[in-house]
């Protein structure tokens, strides 16, 4: 079972970043609608990211930042 949450997880990651690919600002109650998880999830995910410094949060909106943009695109090619 908790292999099966964490794969989960995994794929809410995933699917955040993807939403960030962009390389745009985007609101965080627009991702939350759109990955369907409670909001204390939303902000665990994106602490840990901003603590690693892969996002920055600013007045409700979250951008990737270009070091794990850079990094997710090398993984795609």
């Amino acid at each position: 079972m908790k292999h099966k949450n964490m794969h989960k997880s995994i794929q809410i990651v995933d699917k955040f970043l993807s939403f960030l690919a962009d390389n745009e600002w985007h609101q965080l109650n627009k991702i939350q609608e759109k990955l369907g998880i409670p909001q204390e999830k939303l902000a665990l995910i994106v602490n840990f990211l901003e603590k690693y410094d892969f996002v920055t949060c600013r007045e409700g909106k979250v951008k990737i930042n270009q070091q794990l943009k850079s990094l997710i695109k090398e993984e795609l090619e």
